[in-house]
């Protein structure tokens, strides 16, 4: 069976091969400094692990509500509300994921659609540089990324004329 045409239109994971040539100096007894993937260099302490197994031993082994369970949104609400000073925010407005590669997987898919035969495709301005997986997984959801440079010469941070020339009315999404 062929996978779609969707997934081999993506290129492997620039993440994975950092990680990979990393861990192939390493054993070579090189001093390598990687941040390629994002895993800590250090165990998971001991109060997660006991935390865990705890909730393990509580029966906590079902499937959570899709949008996480309404004690940790509350919790997450009222830590926005409180120290990111973001007024209004209820637990209904929090959703509750399994980390954010799969929060923006799952927005992608949202905004986007596949564009109909003679419709351009929506567009999602990025500013560059950008995290690796921006890219592939708007256009996976039908996007088309539009790049405007948000570099060190632009103190990271992109404006409205700079991201208006870039992208037509077309454009769905503001990185």
């Amino acid at each position: 069976m062929d996978v779609s045409h969707r997934v081999r239109s993506l290129a492997p994971s620039s993440t994975v091969a950092m990680m990979n040539r990393a861990k192939t100096l390493i054993a070579q007894g090189v001093d390598v400094l990687s941040f390629s993937a994002g895993e800590p260099d250090f165990d998971t302490p001991r109060k997660i692990k006991d935390a865990a197994i705890e909730a393990l031993l509580a029966g906590q082994t079902k499937y959570m509500p899709t949008a996480g369970d309404m004690e940790t949104r509350k919790v997450v609400a009222e830590k926005l509300a409180r120290e990111n000073g973001i007024p209004g925010v209820k637990p209904e407005h929090v959703v509750i994921s399994a980390g954010g590669k799969h929060s923006l997987f799952v927005l992608f898919h949202c905004l986007f659609d596949a564009p109909r035969e003679g419709e351009a495709p929506q567009e999602a301005v990025l500013p560059v540089p950008a995290w690796v997986s921006y890219a592939p997984q708007i256009a996976l959801a039908g996007g088309k990324v539009v790049e405007v440079e948000a570099g060190p010469d632009q103190e990271f941070k992109i404006t409205a004329p700079r991201a208006a020339a870039r992208c037509s009315s077309a454009a769905a999404l503001l990185g």
